[in-house]
């Protein structure tokens, strides 16, 4: 069973522990909780927005369309409000990424908690590919992981800045400190964030075949 530690949530949420013993060790905190059962939330949300806007179509169609084209109607405009936060989050909702604040370390196993539940990838043979990316608030640190069987995990916090060494300490690989790798890592953060783009036209759009919740925009 989980537990909270009242002394140092802070702490724990930004360096899990490296518990080499039992997973059950490991700290999480209210946050990460509300934020897991938020993403799960999120999807049954979504699904249910779509089909009861492909099921009511013909009668929002009824209520008519502004002059963009798009539908009066709320149910279909809601619909594709969720499709888009889906799709910029969609790594994380459906289990493929975590945060680092959310995982750790047991031997040579990678723990990670996803929206979906925990998952596991062994470090040793594993690629990684350490990326950058830049905000406002400074500088985010992720890491793609590859195991032998080709099954990626992705570390890199939605919202939060930094974990450089939470991530040298996961993955067993140190952040670039020259200038040359830290472009590549710039670069290869570009790469992972137009994977975004791209799953969030093609959500977009799907759902618009499956619904017409666009309308004739």
């Amino acid at each position: 069973m989980d537990q909270l530690d009242n002394a140092e949530p802070r702490h724990r949420a930004e360096s899990p522990v490296d518990v080499p013993g039992s997973s059950h060790q490991f700290v999480t905190t209210p946050w990460l909780r509300s934020a897991i059962w938020t993403g799960r939330g999120l999807l049954v949300l979504t699904a249910t927005g779509l089909v009861g806007t492909g099921l009511t179509r013909d009668q929002w169609v009824k209520d008519g369309f502004d002059v963009d084209g798009f539908p009066i109607n709320w149910l279909p405009n809601v619909a594709l409000v969720l499709v888009l936060v889906v799709g910029i989050l969609w790594q994380w909702l459906f289990g493929m990424a975590a945060s680092p604040a959310a995982s750790w370390r047991e031997g040579d196993q990678i723990v990670a908690l996803t929206v979906l539940g925990r998952r596991r990838l062994r470090v040793q043979g594993a690629r990684v590919l350490r990326f950058r990316l830049w905000s406002g608030l400074g500088t985010v640190h992720g890491a793609i992981l590859l195991d032998r069987r080709f099954r990626p995990l992705v570390l890199v916090d939605p919202i939060r800045t930094g974990f450089a060494g939470t991530l040298d300490h996961l993955t067993d690989t140190h952040s670039a400190s020259s200038v040359g790798r830290s472009v590549l890592e710039y670069f290869a953060g570009f790469a992972w964030l137009l994977t975004t783009v791209i799953v969030v036209v093609a959500l977009v759009a799907s759902a618009d075949l499956l619904t017409g919740a666009l309308g004739r925009a």
